[in-house]
């Protein structure tokens, strides 16, 4: 379990567990009495089960103006990047527009066909006991 803020983002917050990634607005957050509570806004979810999230990380995003009659609005993009137990690292863009809100909402798949693939000849897969050498 990993929990990080957004880079360009002063309320979103990022929750990466071995299947998915979810992405949390607390400025959407309700309250009742002492307790708030803040339901993800995005899911990133793995298509396949046997396929695991060994590493997330968010590269620094860029700022773009919008072109056309809302010219005074900003986006801010974020590249999202994820190292599965299978070798593969997987890349995706985060888009915010000016209102800090992420562009894709709701749940979306993970397919492991596209990405990158690193060789992980000789490496064994972690399932979670002391590495060991290959033998």
């Amino acid at each position: 379990l990993k929990c990080e803020w957004m880079p360009g983002s002063e309320t979103m917050v990022s929750v990466v567990c071995g299947t998915f990634l979810k992405v949390f607005d607390v400025k959407r957050a309700g309250s009742t009495g002492k307790e708030s509570t803040a339901r993800s806004t995005t899911c990133y979810t793995l298509a396949y089960e046997d396929v695991l999230i060994r590493a997330a990380v968010f590269l620094s995003g860029k700022v773009r103006k919008s072109q056309g009659p809302r010219a005074s609005n900003k986006e801010v993009s974020v590249k999202l990047v994820l190292l599965l137990d299978t070798g593969r690292l997987y890349t995706t863009e985060l888009r915010m527009d000016s209102n800090g809100d992420l562009e894709d909402q709701g749940e979306s798949y993970i397919e492991c066909g596209e990405d990158l693939r690193f060789p992980i000849t000789g490496i064994r897969r972690y399932l979670g006991a002391s590495p060991s050498v290959a033998g």
